[in-house]
């Protein structure tokens, strides 16, 4: 996990952010660990913003722009 949003109310996001394909283990890790709702992997290999269960990928060039 490289960074954590702290939102109202307590809710926690974890952030993973990486080069190449990330998979699900480190940040599943890090919302069970912090009891997160969802998590958010930032790579170079996702093309658009997808959901996949309760993770959402964000392309890096998006996350750059925000």
């Amino acid at each position: 996990m490289d960074f954590i949003i702290h939102r109202l109310f307590n809710k926690i996001i974890p952030i993973e952010v990486g080069r190449g394909k990330k998979d699900r283990k480190q940040i599943t890790h890090a919302m069970n660990n912090y009891n997160a709702e969802y998590g958010i992997i930032i790579s170079n290999k996702t093309f658009k913003i997808e959901k996949e269960e309760d993770i959402i990928y964000i392309p890096i060039q998006t996350f750059a722009l925000l």
